[in-house]
């Protein structure tokens, strides 16, 4: 076998502009980071790039090649990302971040042991949202009453095994969860 190298002469490849990819699209909840990836741009001639997001809400433009980027309010937004190769931008490349209620989560507490006709404190305090917004809760007591509020009081008055339901709402969206 015999192995040569080949060279190739003449001018060298024009510079070109890099292409920007911004990935996407996004999806995520107030206050909470969005993790953005711009892995897909890339430089026909190989240089290194530096990029530059707009995250559409009025914050200053981020940098990296994966920033995270934290929304302060619901909402859809278009993000931008242009990337540099030193002598060239790219055009911008668009995609969405969509900004949603997240939904809550409830906990009911339990098991509860109580004795017929004694009243027993249920304990939803451990119920979350999320976003943060303010929960309302809704007790099913099994027996046909409910009641309301992160902590009810309860009085069964016949003795027996009550499956005993919270549910949790946001405002936007609710929660169930199950005890007895």
């Amino acid at each position: 076998w015999v192995l040569d190298d080949v060279a190739i002469e003449g001018p060298p490849l024009p510079p070109v502009p890099p292409m920007a990819n911004t990935g996407g699209p996004y999806t995520g909840g107030v206050g909470k980071p969005v993790q953005f990836n711009g892995t897909g741009s890339f430089d026909a001639n190989g240089d290194a790039l530096t990029f530059a997001w707009n995250f559409g809400d009025g914050t200053p433009v981020g940098s990296g090649i994966a920033p995270a980027h934290a929304y302060a309010a619901k909402g859809s937004y278009a993000v931008t990302l242009v990337v540099n190769d030193g002598q060239f931008d790219s055009a911008p490349a668009t995609t969405t971040a969509s900004i949603v209620n997240l939904m809550p989560v409830a906990k009911a507490g339990g098991p509860y042991t109580t004795s017929r006709n004694k009243p027993v404190s249920f304990d939803g305090s451990q119920s979350s949202d999320q976003d943060g917004e303010a929960l309302t809760y809704t007790w099913t007591f099994g027996d046909g009453s409910s009641g309301s509020g992160a902590a009810p009081v309860h009085a069964y008055a016949t003795s027996g095994v009550y499956t005993v339901t919270l549910t949790v709402s946001d405002g936007i969206a609710t929660a169930s969860a199950t005890t007895s």
